[in-house]
């Protein structure tokens, strides 16, 4: 039914395949139009240097401009559970490094493990799917127009080389009459 309020009311006969056919992609494309939040674990030791702090660091400030939870870890071994303190200011330290991309909830402790989860807050996430989806657009176009300008200039140089060759057999065909 396509109106049904009209007078006569307006109906369109349909293949019901096709139509279910239709149902079932737009249902897909909504579903790769939604975001899955990801989760990414940043791993290391209470006694961290600073180099790879920083590496950490950035990864993490990586993961949170994409749009990715953070499950920052520092990981304690035997009698290092004695330091659980320091594992405790090293998450706070990171919190407080990315505090302007992300919000550090409390750190918790699993076993022989400190737990801290960092969410992204939302204004500051990069909207790279669709710089993404507009540059592979503008790269597929463009190899498209490669393309096609090689072909016509493929067609052209044959065509060129066929009228040179005529040209040059009939002179030839002239002086000989």
């Amino acid at each position: 039914m396509i109106s049904p309020k009209s007078d006569p009311p307006v109906c369109k006969i349909v293949d019901y395949g096709k139509l279910k056919y239709q149902m079932d992609r737009k249902k897909k494309e909504n579903l790769k139009k939604t975001k899955v939040n990801e989760l990414k674990e940043v791993k290391m030791s209470y006694k961290i240097d600073t180099h790879d702090y920083q590496v950490r660091q950035r990864s993490a400030e990586k993961f949170l401009k994409l749009g990715s939870r953070v499950k920052a870890v520092v990981q304690f071994r035997g009698r290092e559970q004695q330091y659980m303190n320091l594992g405790t200011d090293l998450l706070n330290k990171l919190a407080v490094d990315v505090a302007d991309i992300g919000n550090g909830e409390k750190p918790k402790r699993e076993g022989n493990r400190m737990i801290m989860f960092i969410n992204p807050i939302q204004e500051k996430l990069i909207k790279s799917g669709a710089k993404d989806k507009a540059s592979k657009k503008e790269r597929q176009a463009a190899k498209a127009a490669k393309a096609l300008a090689k072909q016509e200039g493929g067609e052209e140089a044959t065509e060129a080389a066929a009228d040179a060759g005529a040209g040059a057999e009939k002179p030839d065909a002239a002086e000989e009459a």
